[in-house]
C-alpha cells in the first residue's frame, strides 16, 4: 500500500499532520497518552475527526531513538480496517520538528503462500511509491 504523510511538532510541544493513501486522506494529532503505565505502553494517542468531526483514535506512537541517536516515531494506526505501521523520521535537511512518514514492510518476517513465517527473515524497507515482488507470485505495495 502506497502510504505518505507528515507530522510537525510544534513550539508549545503539540504533535499535529497527515497520513494518506489512494483510499484515504486524515489529518491526525497525536496526543500524551494519559493512560502511559508501563515504558512499553504508548506514549502518545493518535486521533482524526469523523465525517461527522467526532474525535476518534485511531491508533498510538512511541518516541524512539535509533542506534545512532537519531529520535523518531514509530506509528501503528487503523485506517479502512487495516493495521498500517510507519516510522516517522527526520533527514537533515528537514526543520526541526518535521518529520515524513515512511512504512514498513514485513514487520522483519513476511508471509506468502508455501512458506511459513519462520522460513522468511527477509525485511524489504519500501518507500511510499515502491511495490516489492515476493516469490510465489505475492507482491506488496
Amino acid at each position: 500500500m502506497a502510504i505518505d504523510g507528515k507530522i510537525t511538532r510544534t513550539d508549545d510541544d503539540a504533535i499535529t499532520g497527515w497520513i494518506a493513501s489512494l483510499t484515504f486522506d486524515v489529518d491526525i494529532t497525536l496526543t500524551k497518552n494519559p493512560h502511559k503505565a508501563k515504558e512499553t505502553h504508548p506514549d502518545y494517542e493518535i486521533a482524526t475527526c469523523t465525517p461527522r468531526n467526532r474525535a476518534i483514535r485511531i491508533g498510538s506512537a512511541w518516541e524512539q531513538t535509533s542506534q545512532k541517536g537519531n529520535d523518531y516515531f514509530s506509528l501503528s494506526v487503523m485506517v479502512n480496517g487495516q493495521q498500517i505501521r510507519v516510522n516517522a523520521l527526520r533527514s537533515d535537511e528537514d526543520p526541526e520538528g518535521k518529520y515524513r512518514l515512511v512504512p514498513l514492510a514485513g514487520e522483519g518476517r513476511l508471509r506468502w503462500p508455501g512458506r511459513r513465517a519462520a522460513d522468511v527473515k527477509t525485511r524489504i524497507p519500501l518507500t511510499a511509491n515502491s511495490v516489492a515482488y515476493l516469490p510465489g507470485g505475492g507482491f506488496l505495495q
